[in-house]
């Protein structure tokens, strides 16, 4: 049987008037400029389940985390 290591990710940015929305799934990550690219704006957050807050949503919301390279443990 071959190991299958298969995800997905997505970004959507929308802006609207003067707001600028974003989502992200999974390992992707959204970053704007400004200054004509002087300067680079995180517009996402990164979902890494080895980040305490993340990894205590995920569990909260009845999931588990299960990596086979190393220990999450979210108690320190």
């Amino acid at each position: 049987m071959q190991m299958c290591k298969s995800g997905s990710c997505a970004n959507l940015i929308m802006t609207y008037n003067d707001d600028i929305y974003t989502i992200n799934v999974g390992d992707s990550r959204a970053i704007g400029s400004k200054n004509n690219g002087q300067t680079a704006i995180d517009l996402s957050n990164d979902h890494k389940p080895s980040e305490e807050a993340e990894f205590r949503r995920i569990e909260k919301a009845g999931g588990h985390i299960y990596q086979t390279h190393s220990v999450i443990n979210a108690q320190g």
